[in-house]
């Protein structure tokens, strides 16, 4: 993957991160979510755990090999 699709999920996954915080705080009394707000965070933590560690694979040239395959 090139670096403008990564930076593109990259800044979606902090999007979502942010929007769920943004969710949360929003407390409205009687109206759940349908989505809940945790979720939008954990997968939008993950998606950019997941992007950065890619980015920092592809930028350094170090390529990750299992440890059974050494």
């Amino acid at each position: 993957m090139s670096l403008v699709p990564s930076l593109l999920l990259l800044t979606a996954g902090i999007g979502l991160v942010l929007f769920g915080w943004w969710r949360q705080r929003a407390y409205r009394p009687g109206r759940l979510p349908l989505i809940p707000p945790f979720l939008l965070q954990l997968i939008g933590l993950v998606l950019t755990f997941a992007v950065a560690a890619h980015m920092i694979a592809d930028l350094s040239g170090i390529t990750w090999t299992p440890p059974y395959r050494r």
